[in-house]
């Protein structure tokens, strides 16, 4: 799981989410984005206003629970995540 974000200079954050080419099939790249919707819309607290996050999914991201999923998010923010 990557995240990348960016200042909008806004009151609210706005969310991306993308996934890999090396996730194979359409099948597998919807439930990854679906999973990833769902981290962010039942972790609001985890975002901060005033910034745009893309969350790409990787490759290996397709066999992934949701709690792997949400994992892996929660790591990616407290790694690179603004402060």
């Amino acid at each position: 799981m990557v995240v990348y974000f960016r200042p909008n200079e806004l009151d609210f954050y706005r969310l991306g989410f993308a996934v890999s080419k090396k996730v194979r099939t359409a099948v597998k790249k919807n439930r990854v984005r679906r999973l990833l919707r769902e981290v962010c819309r039942l972790n609001p607290e985890l975002f901060r206003p005033g910034f745009d996050y893309v969350l790409l999914g990787r490759e290996g991201a397709e066999e992934a629970s949701y709690w792997e999923i949400e994992a892996d998010v929660r790591e990616a923010l407290r790694r690179g995540g603004p402060q």
